[in-house]
């Protein structure tokens, strides 16, 4: 959800929806009181290595690929290095900041991989990032030597894994310790594009199981040219991988071209298939506009949905 306002949050949750999604940026707290008199949770998302024009705010975090040729921004994505000091130490201040200044229900992660637009790709021959200063520093200060081949693969992931340890275990110390910890990950699986998850995104499913307690694959299946069938695909191996709970999110907007109801609502009886544990709908700013869809969402009352 983009900022919630009164309206939103009371027709969210007159669809039988459960909770809203959004970040604080974008959160009048003065709203928490009606969230809750509505029956909804908060869970606020934070986006790790990703933010508009964070290369200007980050100096050095532009990501770099195995030329040194640097990133250009594709569309609204601007990815940053994940290794970039002082970015993952701000990206941890904030979380625990946020834990610290009001009470919630769920911490979502965002961006929380290497740089790639993974909504574009079609096929295995994927520019790898990062290859910068930093990248190269911190490999050779674990004891790295080559950057390729499984040992560079393998600690592209640890680090990713690292940073949700560093979250969970801010979580841990702080005065809401029980906080769920969720985080939105790539909706590939480890075989797809030629072992893309380790060899580009960095997401290592299963390690960082240990420390996330929920993962969202974001299975647009519109948007990637998929049918609404992989969506419990990508579900059923995240869960299978992770031994966690697993709640894929599901598009309502239409891109890259209309997305009718029809398509919507399979996309939706897909993703509530066992063994998900709900669904979340991105986004209702976008569903609230579509009257048909909203009406799909509400004869789904009482499923266990998030937004």
């Amino acid at each position: 959800m983009n900022a919630p306002t009164v309206e939103t949050i009371a027709r969210t949750a007159e669809m039988g929806m459960n909770a809203i999604v959004t970040n604080r940026e974008r959160l009048d707290l003065a709203l928490l009181p009606h969230i809750k008199q509505c029956g909804l949770q908060l869970v606020l998302e934070v986006s790790c290595f990703f933010e508009d024009r964070i290369w200007d705010k980050f100096p050095g975090s532009r990501p770099v690929d195995r030329n040194g040729v640097a990133m250009e921004q594709i569309r609204w994505y601007t990815g940053a290095c994940p290794n970039h000091a002082g970015l993952r130490e701000t990206r941890l201040q904030q979380i625990a900041a946020l834990l610290e200044e009001f009470e919630f229900d769920g911490l979502w992660l965002d961006f929380l991989r290497y740089p790639c637009h993974w909504e574009q790709v079609r096929n295995a021959n994927i520019t790898e990032y990062c290859f910068c200063s930093s990248c190269q520093e911190q490999f050779r200060q674990d004891g790295g030597s080559e950057l390729s081949g499984m040992l560079w693969q393998e600690w592209k992931s640890r680090r990713i894994t690292a940073f949700a340890q560093d979250a969970h275990r801010i979580i841990s110390l702080s005065r809401q310790p029980d906080m769920l910890l969720g985080m939105f990950s790539v909706p590939w699986r480890i075989s797809d594009f030629d072992g893309a998850m380790p060899r580009i995104i960095g997401q290592d499913v299963e390690g960082l199981a240990v420390f996330v307690d929920m993962f969202t694959p974001m299975t647009y299946h519109w948007l990637t040219g998929q049918p609404a069938a992989w969506i419990h695909e990508i579900a059923r191996d995240a869960a299978q991988v992770a031994n966690k709970l697993v709640c894929p999110a599901i598009q309502t907007m239409n891109e890259p071209d209309a997305l009718s109801a029809t398509e919507f609502e399979q996309a939706l009886e897909f993703a509530l298939q066992p063994p998900s544990s709900g669904v979340m709908i991105f986004h209702v700013d976008d569903l609230l506009q579509q009257p048909e869809k909203c009406d799909i969402v509400k004869k789904r009352f009482g499923e266990k949905v998030i937004i």
